[in-house]
């Protein structure tokens, strides 16, 4: 998705319920986590912080980084109004430049690689990641799951120029995103389609050993709770790679 669709959607996407992402990925991703009192962690891709607020609350030492600027001032402010200490910084052209090697413990991307145009910025941003890990330290990545992708949830669809072909990669297609009563939201907003394969196979040249991987669907009580209908719970919405940089 281009930077100034972004930016420009910042305050709409900001203020969305987003229960697919909170209660299908953010409760994996704390799984994973498991206990992180004490641990520095890095928020890659933090959007208006409700993640990174939520490790805070678990005792992590969270920063978080954007590429969108209205997004990290969005998050400064929401940040601020809660007390949080999360410490926010603009990211400018997806460069980890500003960050130490090896000072985090865990990075966390959630809905963010498939957001780039190409293999290598993936790449890129990845052997960024374990750059900044220490040595041991792990990286946990949440995407849209590839092979579903075509499917959508109750709160967004996708909508592909062409149609869905799984193994063309690199092709965009625009996701629609809904709000609480259902309403789409007339925001251009885009992503990008790589395989699964893709994936695993740039983690690994990264510098990562793949420790877990986790297909991610609504749990049966967020299913009741916001009524969504069976159609969307028969497949995972996302996919979840818990990798560990190398220790040597």
């Amino acid at each position: 998705m281009k930077l100034d669709d972004w930016n420009n959607s910042a305050e709409v996407y900001s203020e969305l319920p987003d229960v697919s992402n909170i209660e299908v990925n953010y409760r994996a991703i704390l799984a994973h986590l498991g206990a992180c009192e004490g641990k520095t962690v890095l928020d890659y891709g933090c959007g208006a912080g409700r993640l990174a607020q939520r490790m805070e609350r678990l005792g992590a030492c969270v920063t978080g980084v954007d590429i969108s600027l209205p997004m990290i001032c969005i998050a400064q402010k929401v940040s601020q109004n809660a007390g949080s200490a999360v410490k926010y910084i603009h990211m400018p052209n997806n460069s980890l430049d500003f960050l130490d090697s090896g000072s985090f413990d865990v990075v966390v991307a959630n809905l963010v690689v498939m957001m780039y145009s190409s293999k290598e910025s993936i790449a890129q941003s990845m052997r960024e990641i374990c750059r900044v890990l220490k040595r041991g330290g792990r990286f946990i990545n949440v995407f849209t799951h590839p092979c579903f992708v075509d499917r959508g949830a109750h709160d967004y669809r996708n909508v592909f120029f062409g149609g869905f072909i799984y193994l063309k990669e690199g092709y965009a297609y625009k996701f629609v995103l809904r709000d609480a009563d259902g309403v789409e939201v007339d925001k251009d907003f885009r992503d990008y389609h790589y395989t699964l394969t893709t994936y695993f196979r740039l983690t690994l040249e990264a510098g990562f050993d793949i420790l877990d991987f986790e297909e991610l669907g609504y749990p049966e009580d967020a299913r009741a709770t916001y009524s969504i209908p069976e159609e969307y719970c028969t497949y995972p919405l996302a996919a979840l790679i818990d990798a560990r940089k190398h220790r040597r």
